[in-house]
């Protein structure tokens, strides 16, 4: 479960970024190519740290609170995400709930627009079966880097989507 554009740990991945402008100001994150770099640890043990670059467009952006919205991905649930208010346009916080065959996710994740060219994301993912338990935690850093490469370019999806 990630913010919808971002993937990468396996069904979980997030991805994320924006723009600050004045308090009244609503906060934009500038298209183009940003390097990700997503440090994760599930049950206490550090998964490998992961880097990649993705192509954030403009169209996918025009809604950051929409491209952030957390999403289950890979298995079929019920889930219900809801966004925490808040006085901060820099940050999007999301709370999210899926229960599906056998198993139940509690997730929250927290975006904050540290520039227009920097975001962080931070994860964390509670899974429970009748006999398992995994609990991911995950920060990500997105840094733009320069425009998007020339060419066909698969789109991000979000967060969420699978490099």
């Amino acid at each position: 479960m990630c913010p919808r554009r971002l993937r990468g740990i396996g069904a979980v991945s997030v991805l994320a970024g924006l723009a600050i402008g004045a308090e009244s100001e609503v906060a934009v994150l500038e298209p183009g190519s940003y390097r990700l770099h997503l440090a994760s640890v599930t049950n206490g043990a550090a998964d490998p740290v992961q880097d990649t670059e993705a192509c954030l467009r403009a169209e996918e952006l025009a809604d950051l609170g929409a491209y952030f919205m957390p999403s289950l991905e890979g298995t079929e649930a019920r889930c219900e995400a809801k966004r925490e208010p808040g006085p901060d346009p820099r940050k999007i916080d999301y709370r999210m709930h899926c229960e599906g065959d056998g198993f139940t996710t509690d997730a929250a994740t927290n975006v904050t627009i540290e520039s227009p060219q920097r975001f962080t994301l931070t994860l964390r993912m509670d899974s429970r079966t009748a006999t398992e338990s995994a609990l991911v935690t995950a920060e990500i850093e997105g840094r733009r880097v320069g425009s998007c490469a020339a060419g066909p370019v698969a789109p991000s999806s979000g967060p969420d989507a699978a490099p």
